[in-house]
This record gives C-alpha cells, sequence and structure tokens, in this order.
C-alpha cells in the first residue's frame, strides 16, 4: 500500500464513533429504551456471560451518575422486566443486579446481532492483527476516559 493510499486511523475511527452512534440510536428506537438504558443492559449481559456480579455502584460508575439517578433507572427496568435484584451471595448487606431479560426477546437478539457483526468483520483479520487492533482500541479508551 503507498503512502497516498494508507488509511488514516483517526479517519476510521471518527467513521466507527459515527456507526457505533447510528447502531445506538437505531436500537434505542426499535427497543424503546434510552442510552443509559441499553449501557445497563449491555454490561448485565456481559456480566451474564462472564459469570460476573454486577452492584449498582458499578452501573453508577460506569454511567458516570448518581445513586439517585442509577437508583431510578434501576427500578424502571425492573419494572420494565429486563433486570431483577438478587441478594448477593456472600455479602448479605448488598444487592446484585441481573438480567432477567427472556432468550427469546428482541433485545437480547438485537444485542447478539450487534455482536455478531463485529465478530464477522474480525474474523478475517490474522492473531497478531487481532492483538493490534485489541491493544489500539485499549490505548483509544485509556486516552479517552484515563482511569477507566
Amino acid at each position: 500500500m503507498s503512502a497516498d493510499t494508507r488509511i488514516d486511523p483517526l479517519d476510521a475511527l471518527l467513521d466507527l464513533e459515527a456507526a457505533l452512534a447510528t447502531e445506538e440510536r437505531d436500537l434505542r428506537g426499535v427497543l424503546n429504551l434510552g442510552a443509559n438504558d441499553i449501557v445497563v443492559l449491555r454490561l448485565l449481559l456481559a456480566a451474564e456471560q462472564a459469570d460476573a456480579l454486577v452492584r449498582p455502584s458499578e452501573i453508577s460508575r460506569t454511567l458516570a451518575i448518581s445513586t439517585a439517578a442509577t437508583t431510578a433507572l434501576i427500578d424502571r427496568l425492573e419494572t420494565r422486566g429486563y433486570l431483577a435484584r438478587r441478594p448477593h451471595e456472600s455479602d448479605r448487606r448488598s444487592i446484585r443486579v441481573t438480567a432477567t431479560i427472556p432468550d427469546d426477546s428482541p433485545i437480547r437478539a438485537a444485542f447478539a446481532t450487534s455482536r455478531a457483526h463485529r465478530a464477522d468483520a474480525l474474523d478475517g483479520l490474522l492473531p497478531e492483527q487481532r492483538d493490534a487492533v485489541a491493544s489500539a482500541f485499549r490505548r483509544l479508551s485509556s486516552a479517552i476516559a484515563p482511569g477507566e
């Protein structure tokens, strides 16, 4: 590839950001969810896959919102049947939040389709290319949101 046909990584990043924003907007419209709702549901579904626990404080940190706002968000999603509060197994004073989205839900289908599209885009990469992409994403994440 010659110097004048190389892809500018910052231009590619802008394209990716625009595509992600479009995807989120479309998801919000189709699923009738807010932006924070989508972030929380993705967090809970990822935790479910990793067999990890999510506390309300993690939701607050992830969204950079107050405890009161987190409680309101959890209440709203719990009322809609998307999540539940459960006692923490080892610390009965604490609670954890779990996804209660049915397996055949349009939400799970939409998130699975989104993840599959991303995985498909990375499928043709060699292992060292995948490592380089993952490393670049982590460096960009750290640069954009230090300490996260």
